[in-house]
């Protein structure tokens, strides 16, 4: 990004300017590329900065694109520092639970949040969004190429990442892109054996397991709606223990 401002202002200067009535516009909308303060905050990973506009700023925009067609979240994709710390991360987890993953970047590529994170391996925004998704479909949207985040990830090698990506219940292996590819194709012709390895392993459990619906489901036709359910064996109940008089010692007995 072009323009942005050398330093930035420390999270107590930050605090003590929206204490003083500063107007929101003033501090968040920046001339520079279309970038308000919390996509130049994102962008230095000044994490304590992003804490303090999310908890003093309940109305931010947070989905605002910048002229490069990015939201802050599909910019903490994108940049190589990334958080490390606890406290960092639980910031990051704020900003996602707040904006809109599944938006497309506004500009001719379309990808959103979770793709821009599976294609350049941040796994733990990966993460992050899969564990605060909102909507199931976002795991299996598509790029204006027609390709998903599993396909990125298998695309740029991030193991880590497909990985995250096979455990979710919702992924499809069967998506293609625009030029009739699936995800397991890109692995096959990259030669990246160790995916193509977990990606034919995901399929043939997910297989055994659609065999199992599936007989489940015709178990469940093949029975007429009106039968009787099978009839439950009743258990007996115990017999009494007789008393413990010996044979021939009955009333009458000799």
């Amino acid at each position: 990004m072009n323009g942005r401002p050398d330093a930035f202002p420390p999270p107590k200067q930050m605090n003590s300017r929206l204490d003083q009535g500063h107007s929101l516009n003033q501090l968040l909308l920046f001339p520079w590329q279309g970038n308000t303060c919390l996509h130049y905050a994102v962008c230095h990973s000044n994490w304590p900065v992003v804490q303090v506009l999310l908890d003093q700023c309940p109305t931010l925009d947070v989905n605002r694109f910048n002229r490069g067609g990015y939201t802050p979240l599909m910019l903490a994709a994108v940049v190589q520092d990334r958080p490390t710390k606890k406290a960092d991360l639980a910031v990051l987890e704020q900003l996602v639970s707040r904006a809109e993953v599944n938006l497309p970047s506004a500009n001719p590529q379309k990808q959103n949040a979770l793709l821009l994170a599976s294609m350049h391996g941040f796994s733990g925004l990966v993460e992050l969004i899969l564990r605060n998704l909102k909507s199931l479909k976002v795991v299996n949207e598509r790029d204006a190429e027609g390709s998903t985040a599993l396909m990125g990830a298998v695309e740029h090698n991030h193991v880590e990442v497909v990985k995250l990506l096979l455990d979710h219940p919702n992924i499809d292996l069967n998506c293609k892109d625009n030029d009739g590819v699936m995800a397991i194709d890109i692995a096959m012709n990259a030669s990246s054996n160790e995916i193509a390895s977990l990606i034919y392993a995901h399929e043939k459990n997910q297989f055994k397991l659609n065999n199992v619906i599936l007989q489940r489901i015709k178990e469940e036709e093949d029975t007429p709606a009106n039968a009787d359910p099978p009839l439950k064996k009743e258990k007996r109940a115990p017999k009494e223990k007789r008393s413990g008089h010996k044979k021939g010692n009955r009333a009458g007995g000799k």
